[in-house]
């Protein structure tokens, strides 16, 4: 080993910068940190600068929101921009720009202005046409125009207002048309709304993180800051969607907090914002919605949905991000308003030491329809409980037995604890000892009746059974011998023995008998009953008893097993008999004798004031193969989060049970995409479930945990039963043993039914015209998903259409016949915030594809059926580098924008990385290589492709606020300053190999460029430099070290010619095995 000649070679670069991967393990290809650099082939180059296209700015300050070459012929184009909210226009002159952007105005009467904000630009056959982020009316120009008109200018009926537009199919098609058809507010002007603000508080207009905002902010006690305004009428059922940011709020105590008054002239709903969480108001008093909703320094997006608003039915629900926190909240009688209605007020309170400050990005109201309660229970007062089902079908058990002896005993004493919900404590003949066995499960009491065993149960228990007219009773046991004289369970007055007793024995003698139940009930024989199977010695068997009202029916091992021998009034029960004063196990009473005494052994002994069904018979049959916990549940009033009481249930087993609800409207639930959610706090620390069961399908949640504090938290289950469904339940199940209480559970429809919330709508022209929305074929559609409200973008693929939202995508196909477009969610849990990173590219080998930035923050590639996750590579931090997927800002995604270099494989997408709110890197992907490489100093907003003047393809970007277009890849420098490029390589070498590394060879292009070349041995923090001479493509050094593991690293922050490496080489000779 130790003449070994090892060569350390890096002969192509076309990795890119990869981030999942330890620095000791990827090849050397690859980099973990670079910047400002790409692969032309195998080779390392910095890459080029830009420089302005435009000779002076148009305005400082002024964004460029949008940038387009507007193609007017074979023979005539021009280059469009948007600076702030005015229309530019850059001519030829010859083969290139003139450098210069003329206004260009909307028309004095058939044209619109429009907002500072993105601007989405198309063109119509040769006509160019735009819509906005701001939703201002879409404009158009024709080639011979010099203003800008309305879309329908010209034409017929009226285009919408929308963010987004595509052509396709002949037709114009806008997309996301509307946010608020009683209010939409976007905050860019305070002036439709009056001051009344106090003291030194203030309500103003401002730009917060880039957005328009009202900021509400107080300066002292004595003041608030408060904005109204007077919309008109507001329906009874509307809904309310607010983004906000808390930069300061107290508690309710300090008095320094933010709320909003909604008045439709019946009801005033009131939410308010503090450190204590989001509360509402129902006419007494504020109650919480959900737990701990609010947080400062965030932005968030909240959206209230009242239904009923009357005085006497007003419900609210609630999501916050898009996710429900409320359901069928009560805002009743919330402060029945004195006012004509429509008035909207905001406000924010100051306290004696506290001030309130917070931002509104945009509000909007609009009408619904009523939403349909399928049920809300605050009383809890039809909750019983349920095993976990093996299988879809439902299997429940009751809810806590009235006497439930486990026969488990075994003191020297003679209680047979009852654990049922009577709670009187059975009494053996004997002490337990010398009854307990085993048993069928755990233990049993074995009786001998030459001993005279037997257990009484208690008087109060007794009394309470002889009040039903309905129950069930139910237990385990094994017989030693069969007779006729042997009774299992009775209950009778003994005075009157003869004829009033309830008795469960044999008839008569042998090895194996069916079970017969006697029922006499004041002089009259009620009914005899008898098992159709039979029953033998030295074997374990269930039996169970259930009058319904109707007749008794018996199950024997689970199953039912009913032979009336005698039907004289077969719909008695306990409560036809007077004066019953005793119930045994194990015996019956005759003339105050205890006598006719079972051998055997009892198991499990339940009884209940109920009818139970074979479901729940069948679950505590079940219960034999290894437990006899029962879920033990109560109404109660202790604990509650709102009202008076709790619905609290025990489980002291792991996945054995939970409770279950039959929801009251289950049958109209069938086919509904709906929401459950409730509040829940446990009393130790256990995980839980919710599930709802349609009587063919489980749809579980995630599972949750509690905490032994008793800490309330909110829940919730999206689901959709299947169509045809009748009964649909729900059920809380317990994942390990513990004490849960739940209150206030709730289930709505997910679909909010807006009457003019149109963030979902898409609109089309008449076929063939552009101007004409009210013609042939011209039409509206909705793409509804549940949770996943507003379009965000569309691109063309395969002759189809497709429609983003965040977390999905659906595809149109165009049929050309009714109805015209076959519409089909065909992704979900993919979708894009960002509609500017869409761009179609043709992949060698592949095809064309599309690229965009997933919501999520991964990059993805779509063929038009299935979305691949393309950015695995640099999705994550390895904590060297900034440049990663998962650093992009979340509260930035719609700032992302895209370029398509058409001289390069490379789609180029211009992110917002770390805290910032604007563009400041872009991540090149080329898709040819599959590689990614970062660069920085890209402060732009927005760019596009666009003809140079002589036909070649080229990119041109918009600055954040210079008012300046530049023209990328074409200068050593970025706007005259440096470019500050950086490519390091992996650590190179083998943790187990010492080696002596004598001569590193770097080859490189003859450039007047000359990088700083590093290198540095295993993990030292400082690298040993040189300048790489000019004029040569030859470069050596001797390194002159003894270690395990080297690393290069280049640096280039010249304003020089592009360098260009072709290969890194090291010789080495190993040592031996060292470290």
């Amino acid at each position: 080993m130790k003449d070994r000649r090892d060569i350390k070679d890096i002969k192509d670069f076309s990795g890119g910068q990869i981030t999942n991967i330890p620095i000791t393990s990827m090849e050397g290809k690859y980099s973990p940190d670079c910047i400002d650099v790409y692969a032309e082939g195998t080779k390392l180059r910095r890459r080029k600068g830009y420089s302005p296209l435009n000779t002076s700015t148009v305005g400082t300050g002024l964004a460029g929101n949008g940038i387009f070459n507007w193609v007017k012929s074979a023979t005539e184009q021009l280059l469009m921009s948007v600076f702030g909210n005015k229309l530019y226009k850059m001519d030829l002159s010859g083969t290139a720009w003139d450098g210069t952007f003329d206004l260009v105005s909307a028309h004095a009467t058939s044209g619109q202005a429009f907002a500072d904000t993105i601007i989405h630009f198309n063109t119509y056959a040769g006509t160019l046409l735009w819509t906005t982020e701001n939703r201002d009316h879409p404009q158009k120009m024709l080639v011979t125009d010099a203003s800008h008109f309305d879309i329908e200018s010209g034409g017929a009926g009226v285009a919408p207002n929308g963010k987004y537009n595509q052509i396709w199919k002949e037709h114009v098609w806008i997309l996301n048309i509307g946010a608020g058809g009683a209010l939409e507010e976007d905050c860019a002007s305070i002036a439709d709304w009056t001051d009344s603000d106090t003291g030194a508080g203030a309500s103003t207009q401002s730009t917060f993180q880039s957005l328009s905002t009202f900021r509400f902010l107080t300066a002292g006690s004595a003041s608030h800051a408060q904005r109204v305004r007077d919309i008109g009428t507001l329906q009874p059922d509307y809904v309310v969607e607010m983004k906000t940011y808390f930069d300061e709020v107290g508690t309710i105590a300090s008095t320094a907090y933010a709320d909003a008054h909604f008045d439709n002239a019946v009801i005033r709903f009131q939410p308010r914002f503090s450190e204590d969480g989001l509360e509402v108001y129902d006419g007494d008093a504020y109650k919480e919605v959900g737990v701990n909703l609010v947080s400062e320094n965030s932005w968030n997006v909240w959206k209230f949905v009242v239904t009923g608003g009357t005085a006497a039915t007003a419900k609210l629900d609630v999501l916050k991000d898009g996710v429900y926190v409320g359901l069928g909240i009560d805002i009743s009688s919330a402060s029945a308003s004195t006012a004509s209605g429509g008035e909207v007020m905001l406000r924010a309170f100051a306290g004696a030491t506290t001030n309130t400050d917070w931002y509104l990005d945009y509000i909007n109201i609009n009408n619904t329809v009523p939403r349909v309660e399928y049920f809300t229970d605050s009383q809890f007062s039809a909750w019983n409980s349920a095993t976990v089902p093996t299988s879809p079908n439902l299997v429940a058990e009751p809810v806590q037995p009235l006497t439930h002896i486990k026969c488990n005993d075994n003191a020297a004493s003679t209680v047979a604890t009852n654990v049922g919900s009577e709670g009187a404590d059975g009494v053996a003949s004997v002490n337990t000892t010398a009854l307990s066995s085993a048993g069928k499960i755990s233990n049993s009491f074995s009786f001998t009746s030459a001993s005279s065993h037997n257990i009484a149960l208690a008087a109060a228990t007794v009394t309470s059974m002889s009040d039903d007219s309905v129950g069930s009773l139910s237990f385990w046991f094994n017989a030693d011998v069969l007779d006729d004289d042997d009774y299992m369970f009775s209950i009778s007055n003994p005075t009157t023995s003869t004829n009033n007793y309830f008795k469960i024995g044999f008839t008569g003698a042998g090895s194996a008998l069916p079970i017969t139940i006697d029922f006499r009930a004041n002089g009259s024989q009620a009914w005899i009953a008898k098992t159709l199977g039979t029953v033998s010695t030295n074997s374990w068997h269930h039996l169970a008893v259930v009058q319904n009202g109707v007749s008794p029916i018996l199950y024997l091992d689970g199953s039912s097993s009913t032979n009336l021998t005698d039907s004289t009034n077969i719909t008695k029960w306990f409560a036809e008999m007077t004066s019953v004063d005793n119930g045994y196990l194990a015996a019956t009473k005759i003339n105050s004798t205890v006598a006719q005494f079972f051998d055997g052994r009892l198991d499990d002994f339940r009884y209940y004031s109920s009818a139970l069904n074979s479901f729940q018979i069948a679950t505590i049959y079940a219960d034999g193969s290894g437990t006899e916990a029962q879920a033990t549940t109560a109404r109660e009033g202790t604990t509650f989060y709102v009202g008076t009481y709790a619905y609290q249930f025990t489980n002291d087993s792991i996945w054995a049970s939970g409770i279950n609800q039959t929801l009251t409207n289950g049958s109209a639930l069938a086919g509904v995409e709906s929401v459950i959610g409730g509040f829940f706090a446990g009393t130790n620390t256990a995980t839980w479930k919710l599930r709802i069961n349609d009587g063919t399908t489980n749809t579980d949640s995630s599972v949750f945990t509690t905490t032994g504090t008793a800490t309330w938290q909110y829940q919730t289950l999206q689901f959709t039963p299947t169509s045809g469904a009748g009964t649909v339940r729900f059920q809380v199940i317990s994942t390990t043993a513990g004490t849960i209480n739940i209150d206030y559970v709730s289930v709505r429809p997910t679909a909010i039914g807006a009457l003019s919330d149109n963030a979902d709508r898409i609109q089309r022209s008449a076929v063939g015209l552009l101007d004409n929305w009210s013609g042939t074929d011209s039409g509206t559609n909705d793409i509804t998903t549940p949770g996943d409200i507003g379009l965000t973008g569309s691109f063309i693929l395969n002759d189809r259409m497709y429609v983003t939202k965040k977390y999905s995508i659906s595809r149109f196909t165009y049929t050309g016949s009714t109805p015209l477009v076959d519409i089909k969610t065909i992704r979900t849990g993919v979708g894009t915030q960002s509609p500017r990173s869409i761009k179609n590219v043709v992949i060698p080998g592949e095809g064309e594809v599309v690229l965009f930035l997933g919501t999520d923050r991964r990059l993805y590639k779509f063929d038009g059926f299935d979305s691949q996750h393309i950015s695995s590579n640099i999705d994550l931090d390895n904590e060297i580098t900034l440049a990663y997927f998962q650093n992009i800002n979340t509260q930035a995604l719609n700032k992302v924008f895209a370029v398509i270099h058409n001289d390069n494989p490379w789609y180029e997408l211009f992110v917002c990385i770390g805290s910032s709110v604007v563009p400041n890197y872009s991540i090149v992907y080329d898709y040819a290589a599959k590689s990614f490489w970062p660069f920085a100093n890209r402060n732009f907003k927005s760019g596009n492709s666009s003809d140079n003047g002589t036909g070649q393809s080229v990119v041109y970007v918009q600055g954040n606020t210079t008012g300046i277009a530049y023209l990328t890849n074409s200068t050593n420098t970025d706007g005259g300053s440096a470019i500050d490029a950086r490519w390091v390589s992996p650590k190179l070498g083998d943790s187990t190999i010492l080696s002596k590394m004598d001569e590193i060879n770097v080859e490189s292009e003859v450039s007047s460029s000359s990088p700083t070349f590093s290198w540095r041995e295993d993990f030292n923090s400082t690298y040993t430099s040189v300048t790489m001479a000019t004029g040569t493509n030859k470069h050596n050094y001797n390194p002159k070290l003894n270690n395990n593991y080297i690393q290069y690293r280049i640096v280039d922050a010249t304003t020089a010619d592009q360098f260009s490496i072709w290969s890194l080489r090291t010789l080495s000779k190993a040592h031996g095995h060292a470290d």
